[in-house]
This record gives structure tokens, C-alpha cells and sequence, in this order.
């Protein structure tokens, strides 16, 4: 299922809030590429053997990841599995669904003894270094939309910038596993990430989706703590806030806690991001629809010091699960969001 979702399943059983979802396995996908026809004889055994990839040609690698991912998708899922996928997002009862690329390892002992200097922990740092090269996908949760976005969430898999990355580490795409997380696109009140180290942690938060933190639209709010205390805080100007369009209304109070209810009131569309119009894939990026904060609330902090402290709490407790079982970090980046 991949790390991502393995983590979540973890924090999900030790009672930590978590948004309902699914996962499309890694052995789905492996028997999804066993039925694929591909054009190329170089791709026959695919994926149970490997090819040469010579990274520093980039012709070459482009050629072969399109390759790849024509053939993908090209190739229709079979009938049963397409009726399993739907019926599971009709159980989430919404209209719209976040699919997230979930990355594994298949032989962590093999990789271990090819390299001796690899450990769960390094591992997963360059899982996490992978995960900005794969973008999460949204889609309305009609068959057709469905689908289609599982095949472009898998063929971004075998996309020139992935290959690349694994290969230039040394690591074949055998030894790698690829789920698909599939949960309910929903409008968070406030967002951010929290970076746990030896000495202390940092969190940025800001208003709204998390979307403005991946593509640096806007400056979040940052906080530092040590010894379970506020040791710095710089409130930014948070000029704009980003809410997915699955929200019923902006001015919706329930984005904001009541105090803020008649500011939510003041915001104004500033500009609606339109989806790709291809059976309305966008990227979570793109589909956000970004909104005028009023001046009073754009230069409110964020975290008060008592939900910040209550935040900061709850990471450390998840840290703490986390080492537990991939072995001790000298940092680990949570991103989490606060809803209504």
C-alpha cells in the first residue's frame, strides 16, 4: 500500500484523527502493467524484468517514459476492477475525490544487502524526496473521470522525472510499490506542516487549503517551539486564502471558527483556477479557487498559543508512533489540517 498510507492506517488505529479513504494496492497496478500490450519488445517482461536506462541521455529517457505511459493509458482496467474502485468511492458519499500517490519497497533486504548503507529510515527519506515529482490528482467521482485519473496517477509513475530519480540511486522500479490513497476532497479551515527535530519543532499554518503551502503562493504563519513552549512566532500577511471548490459556499462559517464568521462574510472572489477541461483532471494545485482576505483577518495569527501548543502536542505524539516503527529520525515533516 505504500508508505503514505501505511502511516495513515498506523495513526488511524492509534486513535488520531483521520480522513476516510481507500487504497488501490500495489499488487492491482503490478497485474494492471501485466495486461498491457505494449508496442516495444523492449517492454515484454515488463514489469517483472528490468531494462537499461541511460539517464544521462535524455532523448532516450523521455522515449521510453512515454512509451511507458502511452501504454498505460491506452489500456483499459478490467471490468470487475473498475466496479470494485467505483462502488468504494460511492461509499465516501461526495462528489469529488483527492488521489494520492503512496510509494514503497517491495525487497527492503535485497536493497540492504546491494547496499549495505541503506536502513528503514533512509529509505524513507528518499521516499519523501520522491513525493513532490508525483502530484495529487483531483476528480469527480463519475466512472469515467474515475478511472481515467488512476490511469494518469499511475502512468506519472513511469514519468521521465521518476525514472530518473530511482534510477540515479540505484534503485529499479522492481524494488519499488506504488499505491493510490483515495479520500474526499474537503475545504480545511487551516492548514499547514510541522517539523519535528532533536531540539524542538517548527509549524507553518495559514488559512484555508493547503494547496498555497505546495506552490508557495503565500507566505504562511510560522512558529517555533522548545521544551514544549513558543520560543518564536512571525505572523505573515496572508493576503489570499485557498479553499477547494467542493465547498458549498465560501462564506460558509464553517471554514472559520464562529469569532471569525463576519470576516468570512468580507471575502471576495478574487479568481477561480478552471480545471484542465480533460474529463476535469486537475492537479490540487490548480483546482483550488483563491479568495481576497479582508485586512483584519489577513494579519490575525493563525494559531492562537493554546491550539498551537494543543497542535504541537499531537504531532509529537505521532512522532514518537512513527520512530516507533521506522526507527529513530533526526526530523520528520508532518503536514496536517485543521476542519471544521
Amino acid at each position: 500500500m505504500g508508505e503514505l498510507a501505511y502511516r495513515l492506517g498506523v495513526a488511524l488505529q492509534d486513535g488520531y484523527p483521520v480522513l476516510p479513504g481507500f487504497v488501490i494496492t500495489a499488487p492491482l497496478f503490478i497485474q494492471f502493467l501485466e495486461t498491457v500490450d505494449w508496442p516495444d519488445p523492449l517492454f515484454a517482461d515488463f514489469p517483472h524484468s528490468s531494462f537499461h536506462l541511460d539517464i544521462y541521455n535524455p532523448i532516450q529517457l523521455r522515449s521510453i517514459a512515454q512509451c511507458l505511459q502511452a501504454g498505460i493509458m491506452t489500456q483499459p482496467l478490467a471490468d470487475n476492477y473498475r466496479e470494485l474502485i467505483w462502488r468504494a468511492v460511492q461509499s465516501l458519499k461526495v462528489s469529488q475525490v483527492q488521489i494520492q500517490p503512496s510509494i514503497g519497497f517491495r525487497d527492503f533486504q535485497h536493497l540492504k544487502t546491494k547496499n549495505p548503507a541503506h536502513t528503514a529510515q533512509s529509505l524513507s527519506t528518499l521516499i519523501t524526496h520522491a513525493q513532490p515529482l508525483l502530484r495529487n490528482l483531483i476528480c469527480c467521482t463519475d466512472r469515467d473521470s474515475l478511472i481515467h485519473t488512476i490511469h494518469q496517477m499511475w502512468s506519472q509513475f513511469l514519468g521521465a522525472n521518476h525514472l530518473f530519480y530511482w534510477q540515479r540511486l540505484g534503485i529499479t522500479l522492481q524494488h519499488l510499490q506504488v499505491g493510490l490513497l483515495i479520500r474526499p476532497v474537503t475545504s480545511a479551515m487551516i492548514s499547514g506542516k510541522t517539523r519535528l527535530h532533536l531540539i524542538g519543532a517548527c509549524t507553518d499554518a495559514l488559512w484555508g487549503s493547503a494547496s498555497a503551502l505546495v506552490d508557495g503562493a503565500i507566505t504562511p504563519d510560522q512558529y517555533r517551539y522548545q521544551n514544549g513552549t513558543v520560543i518564536d512566532q512571525q505572523s505573515a500577511v496572508k493576503r489570499y486564502v485557498y479553499i477547494l471548490p467542493c465547498s458549498a459556499s465560501v462564506s460558509n462559517s464553517n471554514l472559520f471558527t464562529p469569532g471569525d464568521v463576519e470576516k468570512v462574510s468580507q471575502l471576495h472572489d478574487l479568481s477561480l483556477d478552471s480545471p484542465d477541461p480533460e474529463r476535469g483532471l486537475s492537479s490540487l494545485e490548480r483546482q483550488s479557487e483563491r479568495y481576497l482576505i479582508p485586512p483584519s483577518l489577513a494579519v490575525q495569527p493563525v494559531l492562537s498559543e493554546e491550539r498551537g501548543l494543543g497542535l504541537l502536542k499531537t504531532m509529537q505524539g505521532l512522532g514518537e508512533r512513527v520512530n516507533q516503527i521506522f526507527g529513530p529520525s533526526e526530523e520528520l515533516l508532518i503536514e496536517w489540517s485543521m476542519y471544521p
